[in-house]
C-alpha cells in the first residue's frame, strides 16, 4: 500500500491530528521537510532503492527519523489500491531499526484484516492507531520499556480503522494512476 500526503508543514489536518494526540512538540522537527511539489510520494524503497525514505517517522514524543522501507516486495497479479483519509489525517503504527552506521529502516506493523478491508488486501491491515493522546504515548513508550503495555496489546489484538478511508484502484503503486472509482471504507464505530 502506498499513499500521497501533503508536506506536514502545509497540512492543517496533520497538524490538527498531532495536536489531538499530544505530539505538537514534533511539529518543529518537520521544518526541514522539502518537496518539489505540494505532495510527497511515500512509495517505499521497492526495487532496492534505499534512498527512497519515509521522512519524519515519529519515534518518540520529541524526535523523528528518516528510514528506508525495509521490505522489497513484488506484487504477483494482485490489484493495487491507493488509500488515503477521506478527511483529516491518520496514524499508522510502525517499528524501526537503527543500524551501526547511524541509518534507520522501518516497517508498518500489520495485523489480520478487519471486515471490509480484506476486499483490498486479504492477508493484512496496517496497524492504524487511535487518535488518542494516551494510546499514542503508550505506543511510543513501548519501545523504551522493552515490553508491551496493556494499551499497546489492545491496539495490536483489536485492529480497527479509526478514520474513513478513500480507496481507489490504481494501475501501479508507483504511478498511482486511477483505474477505478473512489470507494469509502468507513471507520469502525467502536473507536
Amino acid at each position: 500500500m502506498c499513499g500521497f500526503i501533503q508536506r506536514i508543514t502545509d497540512s492543517p489536518d496533520v497538524i490538527a491530528l498531532l495536536e489531538e494526540v499530544g505530539l505538537t512538540q514534533t511539529i518543529p522537527l518537520f521544518v526541514n521537510e522539502s518537496s518539489t511539489s505540494n505532495v510527497i510520494n511515500f512509495y517505499p524503497a521497492f526495487g532496492k532503492v534505499p534512498e527512497r525514505q519515509i521522512t519524519n517517522l515519529i519515534v518518540s514524543g520529541d524526535s523523528t527519523i528518516d528510514a528506508t522501507w525495509w521490505f522489497d516486495a513484488k506484487p504477483n497479479g494482485n490489484a493495487h489500491f491507493l488509500m488515503k483519509p477521506a478527511t483529516g489525517a491518520l496514524l499508522i503504527g510502525a517499528v524501526y531499526r537503527r543500524f551501526s552506521n547511524g541509518l534507520f529502516s522501518c516497517a508498518v506493523v500489520t495485523r489480520p484484516p478487519v471486515e471490509g478491508f480484506s476486499q483490498y488486501h486479504e492477508k493484512s491491515i496496517p496497524c492504524f492507531l487511535p487518535h488518542n493522546a494516551h494510546a499514542i504515548n503508550a505506543w511510543l513508550a513501548a519501545d523504551t520499556q522493552g515490553s508491551l503495555n496493556n494499551e499497546v496489546e489492545y491496539i495490536l489484538n483489536n485492529p480497527r480503522i479509526y478514520t474513513d478511508l478513500e480507496v481507489t484502484r490504481v494501475k501501479t503503486f508507483k504511478s498511482a494512476e486511477a483505474i477505478g472509482e473512489v470507494n469509502v471504507l468507513k471507520a469502525d464505530e467502536n473507536r
